[in-house]
């Protein structure tokens, strides 16, 4: 299921225009990057959280000409599903 459809199947579920229920996805996922990028987690109960993660540099080798590479410090966010996404009561 991609955008499109998920927007068409939320607003014909809740009779709702296509525009407002993009809308709604769009502030969703900027408020999750917000406060994921001020290292805070946004859990929505039953369904899951996220979770910013700080990974360490990294080093490592280019296999073909041996050449060695290094990423720089980072944080990324972590996805941990909740109850109804494994299926559980």
């Amino acid at each position: 299921m991609n955008r499109t459809e998920l927007v068409d199947a939320i607003g014909s579920e809740l009779d709702l225009t296509n525009e407002v229920v993009d809308q709604v996805l769009q502030e969703f996922a900027r408020q999750v990057a917000e406060a994921t990028a001020r290292g805070e987690s946004v859990y929505v109960r039953n369904f899951g959280r996220w979770v910013p993660r700080h990974l360490k540099p990294a080093r490592g080798v280019n296999p073909r000409t041996g050449l060695e590479w290094e990423a720089g410090e980072r944080t990324t966010v972590r996805f941990v599903p909740g109850k109804m996404l494994k299926g559980e009561s």
